[in-house]
């Protein structure tokens, strides 16, 4: 192999260490440039097997190297906005539009994974081979009308948060009628008028960046924990 090459590839994987000590990343067993390792997945029951899951979940975990890509991205251009410099009265609204996106991004994407593991956990756990999927997501679990299964409600709050903040994004009219950028560290904010109802008065939704992380890393910690559980 091209040494050079391999010099390049060492090199971006320390860079990303050194950001990864900076910033609060996802911690999904490996820097965004390194090569996925088997062992990063969550010992599966045999019935995962039949479903195909190890394959789904390694593309799960593998894709949220990109939304680790985008949370640096969000955390350089928020500390770019702050400096005071004339680079950044230059590249002001760009910065500013690079944290708006990257954030809608990492928030999909965070919300698709939260999607398939409900998804996932919930087929596994049935005691007969299923081809139906009652459950199929977070919209599901959060229904009123789903009284049974409940093994995420420990994350109850979080999960609602970023149903409401995903919903916003993709439906809310009123969304994408502001600026807002995080004064002490950069900050999701969504403007949420659910179904559009009142759009000129939304409720504001804002969390720290770092704080929807950290809640992640525990909900992606906690559902492999139940996954490896299933007998």
């Amino acid at each position: 192999m091209n040494q050079a090459l391999m010099v390049n590839y060492f090199n971006q994987i320390e860079k990303e260490k050194s950001l990864s000590k900076r910033y609060t990343l996802i911690d999904n067993g490996k820097m965004p440039s390194e090569n996925f390792n088997i062992t990063l997945l969550p010992k599966l029951p045999k019935k995962a097997q039949e479903y195909g899951f190890p394959l789904k979940l390694l593309n799960m975990i593998g894709s949220l190297d990109e939304t680790n890509r985008n949370i640096i991205r969000v955390n350089q251009a928020w500390e770019s906005i702050s400096n005071s410099s004339e680079e950044n009265e230059i590249y002001n609204t760009r910065n500013l539009y690079t944290i708006h996106s990257a954030n809608a991004h990492i928030i999909h994407d965070i919300r698709r994974f939260i999607d398939d593991i409900i998804s996932i956990h919930w087929i596994l756990s049935q005691p007969k081979t299923v081809t139906d999927v009652k459950i199929d997501g977070l919209g599901n679990y959060l229904c009123d009308a789903n009284k049974e299964y409940k093994e995420f409600d420990i994350f109850r709050s979080f999960l609602k948060q970023i149903n409401d903040i995903e919903n916003a994004y993709k439906h809310s009219i009123a969304n994408n009628m502001s600026t807002l950028i995080g004064r002490e560290e950069p900050y999701i904010f969504a403007l949420y008028s659910k179904n559009n109802k009142n759009f000129l008065t939304p409720r504001l939704i804002e969390i720290p960046l770092k704080q929807v992380i950290t809640e992640f890393n525990d909900f992606y910690r906690y559902s492999f924990s139940l996954i490896e559980g299933i007998s």
